[in-house]
Formats: structure tokens, C-alpha cells, sequence
């Protein structure tokens, strides 16, 4: 174009300014994107974070619930003292011994887990046993209702309620016979409707 053309001077003072609008508005667009990309991280962090707490929770679950029942095998006066079987709490048939949060919250009758050095991040597992008696119960044969307390590293409690304030607590079960010192039938469930929550 010659610089006397008049297309050319009218084409240059329209254009003038609107490639910094367009850049400005495209900034705008990436800043929204990319705070918006930040919360979707945080927030999967957040849920990554809760599930590893849970999991954390159930393996210590599980570790209480098989100690105890490793120790039911043991000969009374070998066990835990929690887990002697004078110390063992009597299931009365009508309302199971754990689903009293007091005896949870008193500490008396449950069995504290030892763990290696290297779980022992927060609480250490609780376990309450309960000796069952059946109607038709052979000699040398018992039933016993374990329950087990796992806690996250994360876990923290109100001081008189026992309940959960912080973290996560899971709580298992599982119902053995035992016969000769051998285990003949094992029912294990998970408790979604805990005394202390």
C-alpha cells in the first residue's frame, strides 16, 4: 500500500487498541481457568487425604481385631490382662457388653494393642471381648464376640463423651468359636452404628 492510500490510514486508527483488548480478555480467561484447575486439585487433594485417613483407620482396626483373637487362643493365664478370661465381659444375650459407649469410654475392659514404632503414628487400637454362652455349648468349646477400635493418625476425642471430634475411627466385629484352642467358625462384620461415633 502507498502511504497516501486512504483505506489504509482509516484501517490503522480502527485497529489501534483492540489487540490489547483481546490479549486482556484471553488473560482473564486463563487466570479463571487456572483458578479453577487450583480448587480441583485442593479439593482431590482433600479427598485423597480422607480416604488414606479411612484406610489407615480400618488397618488398625484390623490389626486389634486379629490380636485379640490371637489371644483368645493363648491359654487365660498367658493373654493380655484385659483378655484374661476372668477379665473377659459376659454377654447377657439381650444387649451385647459393646454396645455400651461407658464401658468404651471407661477404658476398664478393653485391651490396648501394642503396635511396632513404626504405626504407632497416632492411637493404638482398643478391643473389648465378650464370652457368649450358648444353650447346647459343648465341653471345651466358647464363643466370643471381639470388637475392634482403629483410629486415623489424625484422630482426636472429646475427653468425657469419647466421641470422635477429629479423624476417623472404625469399628469391627467379628464372632468366634472356638473349640480345643482352635478356631472353628469366624463371622467378622464391619459396625456402621457405633456406641461412640
Amino acid at each position: 500500500m502507498r502511504q497516501g492510500d486512504p483505506i489504509a490510514r482509516r484501517a490503522i486508527p480502527a485497529e489501534r487498541g483492540f489487540s490489547l483488548l483481546v490479549v486482556l480478555v484471553l488473560l482473564g480467561a486463563i487466570a479463571l481457568g487456572s483458578a479453577a484447575a487450583l480448587r480441583r486439585s485442593a479439593g482431590s487433594t482433600q479427598l485423597a487425604r480422607a480416604q488414606l485417613m479411612r484406610s489407615i483407620a480400618l488397618e488398625q482396626a484390623q490389626a486389634g481385631l486379629l490380636y485379640c483373637e490371637a489371644q483368645l487362643l493363648l491359654p487365660s493365664a498367658v493373654r493380655a490382662p484385659a483378655l484374661a478370661q476372668s477379665a473377659l465381659a459376659l454377654s447377657s444375650g439381650a444387649q451385647p457388653a459393646w454396645t455400651s459407649a461407658a464401658l468404651w469410654r471407661a477404658g476398664t475392659v478393653l485391651a490396648t494393642v501394642p503396635v511396632a514404632a513404626a504405626d504407632s503414628a497416632g492411637k493404638p487400637p482398643v478391643c473389648l471381648v465378650e464370652a457368649q454362652t450358648l444353650p447346647e455349648q459343648a465341653a471345651g468349646s466358647m464363643v466370643y464376640l471381639v470388637n475392634a477400635r482403629g483410629f486415623s493418625p489424625d484422630h482426636r476425642s472429646d475427653n468425657t463423651s469419647g466421641a470422635t471430634t477429629a479423624g476417623t475411627a472404625v469399628w469391627l466385629q467379628s464372632t468366634l468359636l472356638i473349640e480345643n484352642a482352635q478356631v472353628r467358625a469366624r463371622l467378622w462384620r464391619r459396625i456402621l452404628n457405633p456406641p461412640l461415633r
